[in-house]
Order: structure tokens, then sequence, then C-alpha cells
């Protein structure tokens, strides 16, 4: 019995999802090691300004993935 084009077009759509918010979670957790070295070993304080750098990497690349 084949499948429903409704069903498989939000089956499609939740795996898709589902591996941006996996890697997303992955790419957060080695941002935080990171994060905690530079805070340590930089002089100047890392916690203020712009997070810019940690957002692109946190959520872009695995946007990227997952879009490419």
């Amino acid at each position: 019995m084949p499948c429903p084009p409704l069903a498989q077009l939000a089956c499609t759509v939740v795996a898709i999802l589902l591996q941006f918010l996996y890697l997303s979670a992955v790419c957060w957790a080695l941002l935080e090691p990171l994060h905690l070295y530079r805070r340590l070993s930089e002089p100047r304080h890392v916690d203020r300004g712009p997070m810019r750098f940690y957002h692109v990497l946190g959520w872009g690349l695995p946007a990227f993935s997952t879009g490419g």
C-alpha cells in the first residue's frame, strides 16, 4: 500500500528537523570546551561582546550540513 503524499512530506520534514537538531546539539557541545579554553587562556573577557562566532558555528554548520 503506497504512502500518502502528505504523510511522506511530514516524514521528510521531521527527519530534516531531527538531523538539524542533533547536529546543532553536537556542535554546541563541542563549542562549550572551546569557549572555556578561550575564557581561561585569553587575557581579555571573551564573555563580553558579540558571540557571533559561536552562533555561526553552533547553528550555521548544522544548517549548512543539513541543507546541503
